[in-house]
């Protein structure tokens, strides 16, 4: 009996070993969580979720997975879970739409068919920040016209613009509905036709904001750009083809793509002033938001984002990097040369150019060794994660940076916010401030450090590298010549004005000057008629060479140079056609002009090194101002190969 007892205790306890063995989670370390409990349908939503997250960069909580894992190993799905933790519940209420239009889609639906389209749809749209609004919706139904709706969507479906694009567009489409609602065609669209694409732009033009006041900038026209692209996709790929070929937007009817606001030679351009830039550097305090907890990632405190706001603006100051190249930048970006100077580490992915070495002043060095060192303590991460990491209270542990478009809405805010700001401002209620609102942009300070380097006398082809520029003109684009600059340079090379003979003839004021300077080609012109009609009553057919009118200085020796080839090969031509009166003319001219570059040059060798490099200096900011007002002038600037994508 005793053995029988003592057998069937031994088979009781195997038998419940085998019970929890089969029952029992495995054991797991500290950065682990198993699926093991789950049913095969939530194991396979959960390894959905986790291979989009890790598709779109973002970091995994365990502590959160193991939370979610354990609500979820008694349900049926993931749809049906009802977390304990609030983490994990934020969790779900992100991974939950995407998920369930995966469902969908492998259903057969497509939610894009929807009038409504919520953050399951628009994640499939590329965004150009990287971050989206969890509650944004794309509501089609605001569009009244049914088949421009319905263009509007197949548009969207088919093109995948930037989600950036996509309210934009709505607003466009939205637009030219309600233009259409006294229209026949606003049921038919075999009725449309020119009529309603007038009344469209006419609609579109005459909008204003909600307090009444016109829409900054060309908003309405961009818009009707929009949707012009609309049309003109859906009518190449076969989606209009019962709508009559008038019912088209062209750019006759546009008149053209919005022009950029005109400026005159005293506007100080996109560079902020000097009293601006002053009035940021004594409110960077404001940049510390006022979170409350909850809404700051966990460990970081007010004081953290404002040291990392800070920290961006003091290096797109000091530095002259677009947003999106500090925003992006690694914590190993700081580096040494040769002589132990201080090099900063960025990518230019303008232009498609990683591990460009800029270098910094040491105190620039040390604003950024100071954030690195406090934002190691908050993200302990690898040397090689971003210096400006994404901050998501739902996402903690993102390996994304920190956008550019979001410190462009920051930097816009704060702005606004410093009340000292208000009267430099030019704005539409406004308008005797010394800058345009529109132009104080995070991006203002990358003109504003080219316009540094320019007053400071930096030459072009030096400043284009510092700008990571191949195409000097697109850097002279960024900088102006200012009247104090101008001035200066006209008083020096102003001396050296000679006449035909080579004789000095030096400008007694500024204004001679500048009438001068921008009559001719080839050099000044005091002849009354010609300066009269700008430059183009030349009574001699511009033979300036044999003409006591003309007054050439040092800063048109490339135009006389070329000039000369120009001749020359004239010559050539006439030897073999022309009467020899016509070649001796030529031949005379020719021979003015080189005397005149001759003794110009010999003029400027006699300069001791200081002289001439300050005549230099002066010769490019003259060209440059010039080059500025007489840009259709083909003498001035020749440019070879294709165009450069560096603006």
């Amino acid at each position: 009996m005793a053995r029988e007892m003592v057998a069937h205790s031994s088979g009781v306890r195997a038998s419940r070993g085998l019970e929890f063995a089969a029952q029992a989670l495995p054991l797991i370390r500290s950065h682990e969580f198993t699926l093991a409990g789950c049913n095969d349908t939530v194991t396979a939503e959960f390894l959905w979720i986790l291979q989009e997250r890790d598709r779109r960069g973002f970091g995994i909580s365990i502590l959160r997975m193991r939370n979610l894992v354990s609500s979820a190993r008694d349900a049926d799905t993931l749809f049906d879970v009802t977390p304990s933790h609030e983490h994990a519940a934020k969790f779900l209420r992100m991974t939950l739409p995407l998920l369930r239009a995966q469902r969908s889609l492998s259903d057969g639906i497509d939610a894009a068919v929807s009038d409504r389209w919520g953050p399951d749809v628009l994640e499939r749209f590329p965004s150009v920040h990287g971050t989206r609004s969890r509650s944004s919706v794309i509501d089609w139904s605001e569009v009244g016209c049914v088949w421009l709706r319905r263009l509007g969507k197949i548009w969207a479906t088919e093109t995948q613009p930037a989600y950036e694009k996509l309210r934009p567009t709505l607003r466009a489409l939205t637009w030219a509905s309600k233009a259409l609602e006294t229209s026949p065609a606003i049921t038919d669209p075999t009725l449309a036709g020119r009529g309603d694409i007038a009344s469209i732009i006419a609609y579109c033009r005459r909008q204003t904001s909600r307090a009444g006041t016109p829409l900054a900038g060309d908003y309405a026209q961009r818009r009707l750009w929009d949707l012009k692209a609309i049309l003109a996709f859906c009518r190449s790929a076969g989606h209009m083809d019962d709508v009559p070929g008038t019912f088209v937007l062209t750019t006759a009817h546009l008149g053209g793509k919005p022009e950029s606001r005109r400026r005159d030679d005293d506007d100080p351009g996109k560079a902020l002033p000097d009293e601006v830039l002053d009035i940021l550097d004594h409110n960077l305090e404001l940049l510390s938001p006022s979170m409350s907890a909850q809404y700051r990632v966990q460990g970081w405190t007010n004081a953290d984002y404002a040291l990392m706001r800070q920290t961006i603006y003091q290096l797109l100051r000091d530095t002259g990097r677009r947003p999106g190249e500090i925003t992006a930048l690694r914590r190993n970006c700081l580096d040494t040369d040769p002589a132990g100077d201080p090099v900063l580490i960025y990518t230019n992915s303008k232009a498609n150019r990683v591990n460009r070495r800029l270098h910094i002043t040491t105190d620039t060095a040390q604003v950024v060794k100071a954030w690195r060192a406090q934002v190691s303590t908050l993200r302990p991460d690898r040397d090689t994660a971003h210096l400006f990491p994404q901050l998501h209270r739902s996402e903690p542990q993102s390996d994304n940076h920190f956008k550019a478009g979001a410190f462009g809405v920051i930097f816009g805010t704060w702005v606004d916010s410093i009340p000292e700001l208000e009267p430099l401002l030019r704005t539409p209620s406004s308008p005797e401030g010394i800058i345009d609102r529109r132009d104080v942009i995070a991006y203002s300070l990358r003109h504003t450090y080219a316009q540094r380097h320019a007053d400071a006398g930096t030459p072009v082809d030096v400043l284009a590298p510092l700008l990571d520029h191949r195409n000097v003109a697109v850097t002279q684009g960024y900088y102006r010549v200012g009247p104090k600059r101008k001035r200066e340079a006209i008083e020096r090379v102003g001396a050296l004005v000679m006449d035909r003979r080579g004789s000095l003839r030096p400008a007694m004021d500024q204004i001679e000057y500048e009438r001068r300077s921008v009559s001719t080609l080839l050099g000044g012109c005091v002849e009354p008629s010609n300066v009269k009609s700008g430059g183009k009553s030349c009574p001699i057919r511009f033979q300036c060479g044999g003409c006591d009118h003309y007054r050439p200085d040092p800063s048109y020796i490339p135009e006389i140079e070329q000039e000369i080839v120009k001749i020359k090969a004239d010559v050539m031509e006439a030897q073999l056609c022309a009467a020899p009166p016509v070649v001796d003319n030529l031949r005379y001219n020719l021979a003015m002009f080189e005397s005149i570059l001759a003794k110009m040059t010999t003029t400027l060798t006699q300069l001791d090194p200081e002289e001439r490099a300050g005549l230099d200096a002066a010769i490019g900011t003259i060209r440059q101002a010039r080059e500025l007002q007489r840009k259709a002038l083909p003498l001035f600037v020749t440019h070879t190969g294709t165009s450069d994508n560096d603006a």
